[in-house]
């Protein structure tokens, strides 16, 4: 056995609390190793003292604050554990995370849904079309719109999303504000 190997077990092995096959080796290495041999007097001298020495009674006061820290540090580290990740954070800040930006982001995207369902009513967006993109083809005479509107005067932005969502429209808008 290496020194150090036998150094880590030198407490368990003053208080026999260690296999009969591990204290047969660390006998014979300490028969070899002087080192270890002044390690294990300088411990076995250090639990003689220490056994020696009085134990104070520290008080009921003691005992009584010591339950009720392992008490309280048992009782916190249930409680933190069990939450969920986003029941982590509570406050102001916790609750506008978890309710208030969902909600607004819901209520923005409903007005922009409004503005956008019809833009011919709408004196700012007279130069923007739209085309519902949920069928597999577009009819003829909005396939005319877009090659009309494919100028290079044009700003042609395509929204991808699955049919059946407010995303579903080809949006056309002429930069310069022409008519459609």
């Amino acid at each position: 056995m290496l020194c150090r190997h036998v150094q880590s077990y030198l407490d368990d092995y003053i208080l026999s609390q260690i296999d009969k096959e591990l204290a047969d080796k660390i006998d014979n290495h300490l028969k070899e190793c002087l080192d270890c041999q002044k390690r294990l007097e300088g411990n076995k001298q250090l639990f003689t003292v220490l056994k020696s020495l009085p134990t104070p009674d520290p008080g009921d006061y003691y005992w009584q604050q010591m339950e009720d820290s392992i008490l309280a540090a048992t009782v916190g580290e249930n409680r933190q554990n069990s939450k969920l990740p986003e029941q982590a954070k509570t406050g102001p800040i916790g609750l506008m995370q978890r309710y208030l930006i969902p909600l607004t982001a819901t209520f923005l995207l409903f007005l922009g849904s409004l503005y956008f369902a019809n833009p011919v009513q709408n004196p700012i967006l007279s130069g923007v079309s739209a085309i519902d993109s949920s069928s597999s083809y577009i009819m003829a005479e909005k396939s005319e719109e877009i090659s009309d509107r494919s100028d290079s005067h044009i700003f042609t932005a395509i929204v991808a999303s699955a049919p059946g969502s407010l995303g579903r429209y080809l949006i056309f808008a002429d930069i310069n504000g022409g008519t459609r």
